[in-house]
């Protein structure tokens, strides 16, 4: 047993590692360290209070707080990925780290991802998450949610399953919706589009719906109802093939219903007022359709 405990280096082929506090193990080739603790190599740098590292596998283990920078290879004086972690492990070779006890991982300052388990590959882009998954992409201000996740660097791809929800925060009153499958991806810098798929339900304070599948575009900010939808907006009841909801001034403009449309609202106990045609499109003032 080798140690420091005034301030030391462990250094091989592959990382340098600092710290103040230092053990290694010759036998099993593993090495602690405590105490303001560094580690470098050309991609990453890890720092931590509490660190351990296999010389011959060069995984790291994640036994405290601890944070992993990786570095943008187009400009090396900025961070593109940072992870924040209390346990787990971090392979320096193969850029492979799994991640325990609701881990964070954020992507180029605005994708925010965390999990109770997190499998992160760094050199392949994507992350897979068990377990009270959270995605947050505040440029476009959306949350996926669910038990089950994937997010992929190239193209801003994610993907939510088992009690997935989907909430949109862009306007001030926050619209949320459940389905079975979420599914999102960056077509663009300033435009992604949402789907939801089978046994789709929307609340929000303007209107609530239910429905097959549903598509969002950030770009034009208008919701597609598809596949027997079915729209509640106070007394009023909306249905049709397919439901557009047109938004202005982070309000509903008006709605749009296609293909056997048929909109019925309730006067009193027995009275009900009833529209039918192929096309319908209902304007609505003051939070009320006309």
């Amino acid at each position: 047993l080798g140690y420091y405990t005034c301030g030391g280096v462990l250094k091989d082929e592959r990382n340098k590692l600092v710290s103040r506090h230092g053990y290694y193990h010759t036998d099993t080739k593993l090495a602690e360290f405590k105490y303001n603790v560094v580690g470098t190599n050309e991609d990453t740098r890890m720092v931590g209070d509490t660190l351990t590292y296999n010389t011959d596998t060069k995984v790291a283990g994640i036994v405290g707080p601890t944070e992993i920078y990786y570095q943008d290879h187009a400009d090396p004086d900025s961070v593109l990925t940072v992870i924040y972690s209390s346990l787990g492990w971090y392979d320096t070779q193969s850029d492979q780290a799994e991640l325990l006890d609701h881990s964070l991982i954020v992507h180029d300052k605005h994708n925010f991802i965390s999990s109770d388990t997190l499998f992160y590959d760094n050199k392949k882009g994507y992350g897979k998450m068990f377990n009270h998954m959270e995605m947050n992409d505040t440029t476009n201000k959306m949350i996926l949610q669910g038990n089950y996740g994937f997010y992929q660097e190239d193209g801003e791809i994610m993907l939510a399953t088992d009690s997935a929800r989907i909430i949109d925060y862009s306007r001030e009153d926050s619209t949320f919706a459940h389905a079975d499958t979420l599914y999102s991806f960056a077509v663009n810098d300033t435009n992604k589009v949402a789907l939801a798929y089978h046994n789709c339900r929307v609340f929000s304070k303007e209107y609530q719906a239910v429905c097959d599948s549903i598509v969002f575009n950030t770009v034009d900010s208008i919701t597609h109802l598809l596949q027997i939808p079915i729209l509640w907006q106070d007394s009023m009841q909306v249905t049709g093939d397919t439901i557009r909801i047109y938004p202005k001034n982070d309000e509903i403009d008006h709605i749009h219903v296609k293909g056997n449309a048929i909109i019925v609202q309730q006067e009193d106990t027995i009275h009900f007022d009833q529209i039918s045609g192929k096309d319908i499109i209902g304007f609505v003032y003051e939070g009320l359709a006309m």
